[in-house]
């Protein structure tokens, strides 16, 4: 599956409803962005399960 966003002029991202969806995500949840040897961007979803 394929989604697209684009920055805004605060150069923020939204997340596509999809994912909101299927990972549950809510308000102060941890996007963690990584890039790996071959220059591709990994994204993963972390709840916030202590409230940082």
């Amino acid at each position: 599956m394929k989604f697209e966003t684009r920055l805004n002029e605060n150069k923020q991202v939204m997340i596509p409803s999809y994912y909101v969806k299927k990972y549950d995500l809510d308000f102060e949840d941890i996007v963690e962005w990584m890039e790996n040897s071959q220059g591709e961007i990994i994204v993963k979803f972390k709840k916030n399960v202590h409230g940082d």
